[in-house]
């Protein structure tokens, strides 16, 4: 039991000091730079790895399984440490579709939508079911609201989870 209060406790540290990296730095605005927020996402795919490595359960595992499993981890990771970072900056109001597209910037996708909609752009128009997909969700985490030992739970659980999805048992 108290190697698994360890490993949490370890991996505690490690979302705290990744959540620092990507707090915003300023006040969030709408999202204006798609640039910006791709220089973001590779910087955070950097970050996750370098959290990943820290963390000793993970560290242990041969190069080829540590591969698999981030690629299998850092985007949902990404996706939740948004959630997160949108409720703590954001507010968590459940009825507010404002969710962080970097850290920095955040999109409105009800406002998207209804953007979209009035353009009558068919390539717009293609993305509607997935922004109402990600609504649902950041309402979903909104309503939900995790404190952050529930969030670095919720993010170990994700990343050992991944295991089953790859690794063949003899």
């Amino acid at each position: 039991m108290d190697n698994i209060n360890t490993t949490e406790f370890e991996f505690g540290k490690l979302i705290t000091n990744y959540l620092e990296i990507t707090k915003p730095q300023q006040t969030p605005t709408l999202m204006a730079d798609e640039e910006f927020r791709m220089k973001c996402l590779k910087a955070a795919y950097v970050n996750i790895a370098q959290m990943l490595l820290a963390f000793k359960p993970f560290a242990n595992l041969p190069f080829n399984e540590k591969t698999v499993l981030h690629h299998e981890f850092w985007q949902i990771f990404i996706e939740l440490g948004k959630c997160y970072q949108t409720c703590k900056y954001l507010g968590a109001d459940s009825e507010n579709s404002r969710s962080f597209a970097d850290f920095h910037q955040f999109r409105d996708y009800e406002k998207e939508i209804f953007e979209n909609n009035a353009s009558k752009n068919s390539g717009s128009s293609f993305m509607i079911p997935l922004k109402q997909k990600l609504i649902a969700a950041v309402k979903g985490f909104k309503k939900f609201n995790p404190t952050f030992f529930e969030f670095s739970l919720i993010c170990q659980i994700l990343l050992w989870s991944r295991c089953g999805n790859f690794f063949i048992v003899a």
